[in-house]
């Protein structure tokens, strides 16, 4: 990790240092307890060090890096473990985690033109249009 903290910030570039010892592949999955406990700084420090938005977001891309090649071992063993329901399972969830980034830009919009069912009603995202939104226009 080599992340540019302003000067004033001589606590997290230390931790940062702390961090580095540690080395990154074991660190991004310990929690601030345990790099208390690993280090001679306590776990307030490693909190808001954790907290920081560069440091939260360099965590997250190496996680989200992680379970990428998690997924892509899977998937070349998959003609081994074809029968294995567990490893179903676990890219299952591999790609359901949600690492604090969203991939797919947010919100998602489906139009129909057909009235929804009695279930989609009573959904609070739903919203029902009187209109063709669609419409060219009467000409």
């Amino acid at each position: 990790m080599n992340i540019t903290f302003k000067p004033n910030e001589t606590l997290l570039m230390d931790l940062q240092d702390q961090f580095n010892i540690i080395g990154v592949e074991e660190g991004i999955f310990m929690t601030h307890h345990q790099l208390a406990a690993a280090t001679n700084y306590d776990a307030e420090d490693w909190k808001q060090f954790m907290n920081h938005p560069q440091v939260r977001d360099y965590i997250n891309e190496e996680l989200m890096m992680y379970k990428d090649y998690q997924i892509r071992n899977m998937l070349r063993k998959a003609d081994t473990l074809e029968k294995s329901v567990g490893a179903a399972q676990w890219m299952n969830a591999l790609n359901k985690t949600d690492l604090g980034t969203s991939r797919d830009g947010g919100k998602a919009y489906v139009y129909m033109y057909i009235p929804p069912n009695i279930n989609e009603q009573q959904a609070p995202n739903i919203e029902t249009m009187t209109y063709d939104p669609f419409a060219l226009g009467e000409d």
